[in-house]
């Protein structure tokens, strides 16, 4: 079950509050809050220098990125790339091999070229050959070539809950589910670009 903003009505992740840090009248806002501020702004994940920029021009201030990675509401989407769960990434991950893995338990098994394709299309920012490199050493699935399957035990979807960081009504099914949704969507892309190329 997705949550949303009391006042906007904007998709919030696990770790967000009830309401958008741009929807709450407070005046003061930390490092983290200015960062959560701008990209409720944006679209699109965006990288730190942009949401750097974004604050000093919006809210007359810098932001820090010394911490950022600790802040739950934030989603990493690649290097030095941040947005938040409303753009489409996954709450708590923070290395590519723990968000293909993710994405491999959501579509179930996938070549390895359409993960990185439905990867960049979410809006991550992953090299292919970081992702291929990094999939034979990630615990939660096995590879079978370019085939990778999701390992299905009761301690793999415990750990997927854990790294998620999931909080405030929102289940392992239902981030599995919206990346399931969007592995859907762009594979069906994947595959017409395919057919059309001979």
């Amino acid at each position: 079950m997705t949550r949303n903003c009391r006042v906007c009505n904007a998709e919030l992740g696990p770790q967000e509050a009830p309401r958008c840090v741009t929807c709450q009248s407070s005046r003061f806002l930390s490092n983290g809050d200015a960062i959560v501020a701008v990209l409720e702004r944006s679209s699109m994940p965006l990288a730190t220098w942009d949401v750097d920029r974004e604050a000093r021009v919006s809210l007359g201030r810098r932001v820090g990125w010394r911490y950022a990675g600790d802040d739950g509401r934030l989603c990493w989407g690649g290097r030095r790339i941040w947005g938040l769960y409303r753009h489409g990434l996954l709450p708590g991950v923070r290395t590519v091999p723990k968000a293909a893995a993710i994405y491999i338990h959501a579509a179930g098994p996938i070549e390895t070229q359409a993960l990185y394709f439905v990867m960049r299309r979410v809006g991550y920012t992953i090299s292919p050959n970081t992702l291929s490199a990094v999939l034979s050493y990630e615990p939660w699935i096995m590879r079978h070539g370019w085939l990778n399957v999701p390992r299905s035990s009761r301690t793999v979807r415990n750990e997927l809950a854990t790294e998620l960081g999931l909080a405030r009504r929102l289940t392992l099914s239902d981030v599995l589910n919206r990346a399931g949704e969007q592995v859907e969507i762009h594979l069906a892309e994947y595959n017409a670009r395919l057919s059309t190329n001979p």
